[in-house]
């Protein structure tokens, strides 16, 4: 029997308004679904807040591990402001010592329950897991969903989930195992909107364009600001649906007041994922305007697999993306979506528009839309394929 240790320190378990919202989401969904392939699943993830340190999750066991402790993520980004070049080095002997008390609570959970394969996300703040398996001879696989890993981590893995191997060094090469990140399709579904959200959310009745993530410096939310007056000229009782919230939310709101688009603009703020799908259902078309600054996020252009873009996808509405955000191709121009070359002039703008001024084929893409997540980019055939390959490796 598979019984998985899945180690997410820099995950934040429930979901956090402050961001994070993938995150939170892939980790508890490959969980779930590998629960339903018959593994034993228990998540050690982090949390804020008050509240208990055992929780059950959507389903699956969790304990906040890192309850209580600073997102590493967060605490670097504060050091690297207010600290030396020294005294940022100095932390690497901290965070040693942390990942050596973590991996002795770790092992002596890991023995008490029967434990036997650890799973991590990748993090450069915490080796526990790569020393959980070089110290007491656990099985490792890593999930790499950046670069932003310890490379020790990758050496002693046995296997590496990843979506893009390319990204990592020829030497690692042979460990890694090809795998898209995927949404759950039988959650997120073509629907109906419920009446009384697009009510409340005032869009019934009107054309919606959304968008939906953390409102992220490369989501390229700037310019759906910068694209709705182009929009309005040709669709003026358009609305445009900004769901989640993030770092640049305040501001993109600014932009809104100042060009007069507060009556086009609904804000919903944070919406739990189980949600996700009403809201999604609420609009005729689905926005993910990366802009080049995802090329400098930590090789998050060339990991390839937006959660964002499938969770549209299976919703069945047509998609419009920049070119950044699918390396993958999972958005086949003409097909399932739009591809724009980039976000310079009135590229997004007329994306919108012709989706818009053209209902059967707005139609006809989603339906394609969903056809592609459910041949490729579903969790249920991720954590399938997962499930082998844990097999696979305790039979070695």
């Amino acid at each position: 029997m598979v019984n998985v240790l899945y180690l997410a320190s820099v995950v934040e378990i429930p979901q956090s308004a402050h961001g994070g919202l993938g995150g939170t989401s892939h980790v508890v969904e490959v969980a779930r679904h590998l629960g339903r392939c018959g593994a034993t699943v228990t998540v050690f993830s982090g949390g804020r807040g008050t509240g208990d340190e055992w929780i059950e999750y959507d389903g699956i066991q969790v304990r906040r591990f890192y309850y209580g402790r600073p997102n590493p993520q967060k605490r670097s980004a504060n050091a690297s402001q207010n600290t030396s070049a020294v005294t940022r080095y100095l932390r690497w002997p901290q965070r040693f010592l942390e990942s050596l008390v973590d991996t002795i609570r770790i092992v002596i959970w890991a023995r008490k329950h029967n434990v036997n394969l650890i799973y991590e996300r990748a993090s450069r703040y915490s080796i526990a897991g790569t020393l959980t398996s070089r110290l007491f001879g656990y099985p490792l696989i890593t999930e790499v969903n950046d670069l932003n890993f310890h490379t020790l981590t990758l050496q002693q893995s046995q296997a590496i989930v990843i979506p893009e191997p390319k990204v990592l060094s020829n030497r690692l090469q042979a460990k890694c195992f090809p795998l898209p990140w995927g949404v759950d399709i039988d959650r997120i579904r073509p629907m109906d909107p419920p009446s009384n959200l697009t009510e409340r959310l005032k869009v019934q009745g009107h054309p919606t364009v959304a968008f939906m993530g953390s409102f992220l410096p490369w989501h390229g939310t700037q310019a759906i600001v910068q694209s709705a007056p182009a929009v309005l000229q040709r669709f003026p009782d358009t609305r445009f649906l900004m769901i989640g919230t993030g770092p640049d939310e305040i501001t993109l709101k600014e932009a809104v007041i100042q060009q007069e688009l507060s009556r086009n603009f609904v804000f919903t703020g944070f919406v739990e994922h189980s949600m996700i799908g009403d809201y999604l259902a609420t609009a005729n078309v689905l926005l993910a305007p990366y802009n080049d600054l995802l090329k400098a996020e930590d090789g998050r252009a060339d990991m390839a697999s937006s959660l964002k873009i499938f969770e549209y996808m299976a919703a069945g509405k047509p998609v419009v993306v920049t070119e950044v955000g699918n390396r993958n191709g999972a958005v086949e121009h003409g097909k399932n979506g739009l591809v724009i070359e980039n976000l310079e002039s009135n590229n997004l703008a007329n994306a919108i528009c012709h989706l818009l001024e053209n209902e059967g084929l707005a139609v006809r893409m989603g339906e394609n839309a969903r056809a592609t997540v459910e041949d490729n980019f579903s969790w249920q055939n991720h954590s399938a394929s997962l499930y082998w390959l844990f097999e696979k490796i305790l039979n070695t």
